[in-house]
């Protein structure tokens, strides 16, 4: 079963796609330029998603190191 994340990624990834091709009979076409600018869709979507991704890591490395366990026992489970 496909989680949240990988079914909007895959829909965004089709959407891209048919953005930028033609449907034909035989399929989708991608003209030359248009193979250019699917290239450079790709790249943004890529590119923003690894930004937000550092983002996040960022966030909980954060939260882990300001979090009250931290602070008080160094991060050691209380007995």
């Amino acid at each position: 079963m496909r989680g949240a994340m990988e079914s909007a990624t895959r829909m965004a990834l089709q959407e891209m796609i048919a953005g930028h091709a033609s449907q034909s009979r035989f399929g989708y076409v991608l003209s030359p330029e248009a193979m250019q600018d699917l290239v450079d869709t790709l790249y943004e979507f890529f590119e923003t998603s690894r930004t937000l991704k550092a983002a996040g890591d960022r966030m909980i490395q954060q939260g882990i190191q300001s979090s009250p366990a931290n602070r008080t026992n160094n991060g050691r489970i209380p007995r």
